[in-house]
């Protein structure tokens, strides 16, 4: 099957571009030769994101590279090879077509890493969306291309988005991702006064990466992030596999089970409905009107047969705790400690503690706010 890559040669390297240029023409089809310019205020974040690292301005790598206009070549590989071969991140199964020639060209360049190669069609994926934000397969369906184009723009999303369906379009060609709840009105999220939008992902630091997310907190295991979107700042909480936001296992299953609606990415109805109801008597105190009636509304999609006297006493847990022990599943604490852990409604049927760490947590916020009430109160 033909694959899709990209070649680099930054500005660095572009005294043997005529010579790489040429023995690329003999090994793959050129689709496309794009001459890139980056803003020279943006190049160290550019790259950063590029290769997901955290490099400091001028860093050894931007100087070695260089930060002046660049060459990106997209080729087809019309009999692509995998192999193993040993990298800079260990002993990986590559396309050797591609990872071979990386290591010619960065040969004949002087060595370092002055020429880069996708060597998976995953990073090709990621790479074509960051930086010129074009799809894999918009190039599969692409025929020999002579003509050389100029593109003076930063990666995608540097300067913000245009819209959320720009967001998940880019989203949808390179992670493993869903909207977790909310979604219906995802639009509006742009006009409300505290917009935010619940993510689940499979890779948190490529999605920070490709969102150009900034930090909302620097609290640890804190995952709230700011993305910029129609000039308005839009908050992501980027919940990932591992973060005991709900057990593992089921993370993997939400996403795995994902189902398309419209422009973006959701769980499907059996996962909405629990992971809603587990959300909603766990990770808050009390469980507000509307999420009573969103309860009820998403139980008859699943033909489950709810009414309010669920929503006494233990009932709720009644109807999830079947469900997450038919699944193998498990109640868990989450690491976000801002996420609220509703051990009281849980100890109702089973036996928890909070960790040691939470309760310090709880203790010192507590604390914090007697001694802001005692300042406002002395003022």
């Amino acid at each position: 099957m033909k694959e899709i890559h990209l070649i680099i040669i930054w500005s660095e390297a572009l005294s043997r571009r005529k010579q790489i240029v040429a023995d690329v023409s003999k090994k793959f089809t050129i689709l496309d030769t794009i001459n890139i310019t980056w803003d020279k205020n943006n190049f160290s974040n550019n790259l950063s994101r590029f290769y997901g690292e955290k490099l400091p301005r001028n860093s050894y790598k931007e100087k070695h590279c260089g930060n002046e206009s660049f060459t990106c070549i997209i080729v087809r590989d019309n009999e692509p090879k995998y192999e193993v071969r040993d990298t800079s991140k260990g002993a990986k199964i590559v396309n050797i077509n591609l990872f071979d020639v990386k290591q010619l060209y960065r040969s004949w360049t002087g060595g370092g890493h002055k020429i880069h190669a996708t060597d998976n069609t995953h990073e090709t994926k990621i790479q074509l969306v960051m930086l010129i934000g074009k799809t894999y397969s918009y190039y599969l369906e692409q025929k020999h291309n002579i003509l050389e184009t100029v593109y003076k723009r930063d990666l995608i999303g540097t300067s913000g988005w245009e819209s959320l369906e720009e967001v998940f379009e880019a989203l949808n060609e390179t992670l493993n991702y869903v909207i977790l709840r909310n979604f219906e009105g995802l639009e509006d999220e742009l006009d409300s006064l505290h917009p935010d939008i619940d993510l689940l992902v499979e890779n948190k630091a490529l999605a920070v990466n490709l969102l150009n997310a900034k930090a909302t907190s620097n609290k640890p295991n804190r995952v709230q992030y700011n993305v910029v979107i129609n000039n308005k700042n839009i908050n992501f909480d980027l919940r990932y596999i591992g973060d005991n936001y709900y057990c593992e296992r089921w993370e993997r299953n939400i996403l795995n089970t994902r189902i398309k609606e419209r422009y973006f990415f959701r769980p499907n109805e059996i996962n909405l409905f629990y992971s809603f109801l587990y959300h909603a008597v766990l990770h808050k105190n009390n469980i507000s009107k509307d999420y009573v009636f969103k309860i009820l509304q998403m139980s008859r999609n699943i033909n489950l047969d709810m009414n309010e006297i669920h929503f006494v006493e233990s009932g709720l847990l009644n109807i999830l705790t079947p469900y997450i022990d038919d699944l193998n599943y498990n109640y868990i604490e989450p690491k976000d400690l801002t996420v609220l852990w509703n051990i009281a409604y849980l100890s109702q049927v089973l036996a928890v503690e909070l960790s040691l760490q939470r309760r310090f947590y709880y203790k010192f916020n507590k604390f914090k706010h007697k001694i802001k009430s005692i300042f406002i109160w002395n003022q």
